[in-house]
């Protein structure tokens, strides 16, 4: 069961629900939003269009549906003219925020003899023409060209612009003086433009400064709201906030992407920010955290064609939330971005490092290669991490941190992962070590997996542990692999240039054994792992549940030994459909003592006809100790309705206790039901041995710790603190040797239609190192 603390100095773990309560991010997208990216032009969001406004004129895209391409619809002012004599206007106006705030604003246009003014609310824009002077008295005549696939047609005093989803509403015109007269206006379309004349009478007798003001609106066929699609998130230390990006489908051709803080508690700490809200299509957004540089990296695929994108950025500060221009980070042919962070407390241009599929469009070939991109977006040289004509490499991953803090500058190293395919059935997982400032020095690609249709892989920080691997810096690489009809998830532990066995995290858990089990996300907490990913469910679509790893040495390998089961990441309108996990120490919090901020863990709903998905969070731990071993073998259901499943850890003692070292836990067993725990050398398969309804999966000699027979409970789980130095067996208790495979399982009374009988658990080994 995962809870939200770490066990410490001996402590038991709580009984907690077997599902996390989530918490739904209270960041509304259902606002107004302005934004300068950096492109020379004003970009405004509302519920029910976008706007831009620059040098180039004014532009309105209404938002028709999230399942309908965008619609463009251009209007700039071609010609003003008073009295018959034409008005000297600029024709590459800057635009200037005049006023925002989460319902309202206002951008200013300087064109010479009068100011274009837009006031924006949260489902409109009014247009208005200001005139503080005038060269002259007499009809003053506007024309405004309108470039549109829409088609015109007149309705009431104004025009209706429409489409096959909906149209926009040019509403009635208004002139109005500073006496505050106001004379409805002609208007006239050309067929090309919009032409609105204000009487020379008003004109002769109007007290400045004079206003013309048509009203543009949305009206759409389509009642979906916009849904979110993508979800991915960071953490800064130093400023102890999360960085929750999200993108969202405004049409098939437009996704925007925000950003949104929060803290450990999932406390919103302030109205999201837009990270791109142009008629861009920004894509499955990422994000990284720099430590020295306090600031986080979104990036994102942008454009329509998968392959012929660009990688583009955003930079923005952890402690203010202010953000920098949007920038190019590739110029395109370019797909399926990914980032990580500078883990370091030292000054660097490499602050991030950027990772993301090339293509060869002419050639058809795909290549990965990385970038580092400064905290000011300065992006170095592209860094080829593999090539080759012949092979296919896709869908990469980074490390989402470089390191934690104390290591020295030198080893803070990123690993990269990624799928090569060989033919369609049959795709290997590969890897690649660099430095955090690009050098590939002293490093070479490896195979860190290669077994028929591993796909999709994932990793986690660096971790160093003295009695692993002599110290030396390991990663956790999480991916699917098909096995018969469906994917599983597996995890392997790999150092620089060496994988060890891959474990079927799938198996482990022992549920849901023949459904697809998809997208694991792999983070570093402290001496474990968090890994969440989605499950099929037959009804909905997938689910997204949390597990926590260790990992053990067994038998000269690094192996996942598992935690926690799972827990559902609970959807609260239907079926999920992405999911991120952000850990404390992938943010670089130090190792000095244990980290009491939990992890986060967000992740999307589908949306409903009514209500679009909520983004839901929750905050994530161990249930306590370091999880050893491996789980095996299949369980039956017992009286619960559920499989009973065992794990093994060693406590977190201080000092440890010789005689109590270690303890088993054995979940979902029925309720207020005696048993004990087993142990042997051997592992077997017997079916419903005695009688059982269970399965045997030990064999050989098979010790019984009888003198702990336990009580299920009403929880219906067990937990018992043993030695390696007093196990069990048919002859008397011995102490387990280095070298040997010790095996576990659970016995319990049970009872089926009616009928007293008994259960197993499955099994788990353990290595003696």
């Amino acid at each position: 069961m995962i809870i939200a603390t770490l066990l410490i100095a001996g402590t038991l773990p709580q009984d907690v629900p077997s599902t996390l309560t989530p918490t739904q991010i209270a960041a509304t997208l259902d606002r107004l939003f302005v934004d300068e990216p950096g492109d020379g032009r004003v970009w405004a969001r509302g519920t029910t269009y976008k706007a831009a406004f620059g040098p180039d004129g004014f532009t309105y895209v209404p938002a028709f549906g999230s399942d309908v391409p965008s619609c463009v619809f251009d209007v700039d002012l071609e010609r003003a003219s008073i009295g018959g004599t034409a008005l000297e206007l600029d024709q590459a106006p800057r635009p200037k925020v005049m006023q925002r705030d989460a319902s309202s604003a206002s951008v200013a246009l300087a064109r010479g003899a009068l100011r274009e003014v837009y006031h924006l609310g949260r489902e409109s824009v009014e247009q208005t023409f200001e005139f503080d002077a005038l060269p002259g008295r007499g009809e003053l005549r506007l024309t405004l060209d309108v470039t549109s696939e829409l088609l015109a047609r007149v309705q009431g005093s104004g025009f209706a612009f429409s489409g096959p989803h909906g149209e926009v509403r040019w509403s009635a015109a208004f002139a109005y003086d500073a006496a505050g007269r106001s004379l409805p206006l002609v208007q006239r379309w050309t067929g090309e433009s919009i032409e609105i004349v204000v009487p020379e009478d008003f004109v002769r007798d109007a007290k400045l400064p004079l206003v013309v003001d048509p009203i543009l609106s949305t009206f759409t066929l389509n009642t979906i709201p916009d849904p979110l699609i993508d979800v991915d998130s960071a953490y800064d230390a130093a400023n102890d906030v999360f960085n929750v990006v999200v993108s969202v489908r405004r049409s098939l051709n437009d996704h925007d992407v925000f950003s949104m803080y929060h803290t450990a508690l999932i406390a919103v700490t302030g109205l999201p920010d837009p990270v791109d809200i142009t008629t861009e299509n920004w894509n499955a957004p990422r994000t990284a955290n720099s430590h020295f540089a306090e600031r986080f990296l979104c990036v994102a695929n942008v454009g329509n064609s998968p392959g012929s994108r660009r990688i583009r950025g955003r930079v923005r500060e952890a402690a203010s939330g202010v953000g920098g221009a949007a920038f190019d980070i590739t110029s395109g042919a370019s797909d399926h971005v990914d980032v990580g962070g500078f883990g370091n407390d030292t000054a660097t241009s490499a602050d991030f490092m950027v990772v993301y599929q090339a293509h060869d469009l002419a050639t058809g070939d795909i290549d990965i290669r990385a970038r580092t991109v400064s905290q000011t977006g300065a992006t170095g040289p592209a860094i080829t991490i593999a090539g080759g004509a012949t092979d296919q490499d896709l869908r990469p991953s980074i490390s989402r941190s470089s390191g934690r803090p104390e290591l020295n500058t030198s080893e803070h190293d990123y690993m990269i992962v990624w799928q090569r395919e060989v033919s369609p059935t049959n795709r290997d997982i590969w890897a690649h070590v660099v430095s955090y400032d690009g050098s590939l020095s002293g490093h070479s690609a490896f195979r860190a997996y290669r077994f028929s249709d591993a796909v999709n892989p994932d990793v986690s920080m660096q971790n160093r542990r003295t009695n692993l691997v002599g110290g030396a810096p390991y990663w956790a690489i999480a991916f699917e692999r098909l096995v018969g009809s469906d994917y599983d998830i597996f995890v392997v532990f790999a150092t620089d240039g060496n994988a060890d066995n891959a474990r079927n995290v799938s198996d482990m858990q022992d549920v849901d054994v023949q459904l697809d089990q998809r997208a694991p996300v792999s983070r570093g907490a402290g001496s474990g792992y968090m890994l969440t990913y989605l499950s099929e469910n037959p009804s909905s679509g997938f689910d997204a549940y949390a597990t926590t790893l260790g990992v053990v040495l067994q038998d000269g390998e690094l192996r996942a030994a598992l935690g926690d089961r799972r827990d559902a990441l609970p959807a609260a309108a239907g079926a999920t459909t992405a999911h991120s996990i952000a850990t404390t120490w992938e943010g670089s919090v130090s190792t000095s003592g244990i980290s009491f901020a939990p992890p986060l863990a967000t992740w999307l709903t589908s949306p409903s006809t009514s209500a679009p998905n909520p983004i839901q969070g929750a905050t994530l731990g161990f249930s306590g100790g370091i999880p050893i071993g491996s789980q095996y073998c299949s369980a039956n259901a017992n009286s619960s309705g559920r499989s009973a499943w065992i794990r093994a850890a060693e406590t977190l003692v201080n000092p440890p206790s010789p005689s109590s070292n270690i303890w088993l836990e054995c979940a979902d067993l029925p309720p207020h039901a005696f048993g004990y725990f087993l142990a042997s050398l051997q592992e077997g398969i017997g079916t419903t041995p005695a009688n059982s309804v269970g399965n045997l999966c030990l064999a050989g000699s098979i010790g019984r710790f009888a003198g702990n027979v336990l009580n299920s409970g009403p929880g219906g789980s067990v937990l018992m603190f043993m030695s390696f130095q007093d196990v069990p067996q048919p002859l008397g208790s011995v102490a387990a040797m280095s070298g040997e495979w010790w095996h576990f399982q659970y016995w319990t009374r049970d009872s089926a239609g009616g009928a007293a009988t008994s259960n197993f658990s499955n099994a788990l080994r353990i290595w003696m190192n």
